[in-house]
């Protein structure tokens, strides 16, 4: 399970790093080809962790993969498809209000609602949860 995650991670860093060496023999643009290459690492990962059956740790990874795109990519669509993704395995407030942001910033205000509903469904478990 994490022994094959580990292989094949160290597998595609070499990968990449032997790609970016071949390209050129300028260190930055190597050191920025790879860098922006290994955006997809966390994403990679949950999905091999999600394959094995590990919900919760699959989850912790999709939250993770979702803040890089959010933080650090603008990417706002990618951070909710993969901050949706972790909802199965962590079902939180936290997850719900991020989840309620990201809507909010694509001006998609009833998923925003939605989200929102299942939040209180979490911390009021009488209240009917809603899935946008």
């Amino acid at each position: 399970g994490v022994a094959l995650a580990h292989r094949l991670a160290g597998r595609r860093r070499r990968e990449l790093a032997a790609h970016a060496q071949a390209q050129d023999t300028d260190g930055w643009k190597t050191l920025f080809a790879t860098k922006a290459d290994l955006k997809d690492y966390p994403k990679e990962q949950a999905e091999l962790v999600e394959a094995e059956g590990d919900v919760p740790r699959a989850a912790d990874l999709w939250t993770r993969a979702s803040k890089i795109a959010e933080e650090q990519l603008a990417d706002t669509a990618r951070a909710l498809a993969d901050r949706t993704r972790a909802v199965p395995g962590l079902p939180t407030a936290e997850t719900f209000d991020a989840l309620a942001r990201l809507c909010t910033v694509r001006g998609d205000h009833a998923a925003a609602v939605g989200w929102l509903q299942n939040r209180l469904a979490v911390l009021d478990p009488g209240a009917a949860a809603v899935v946008p």
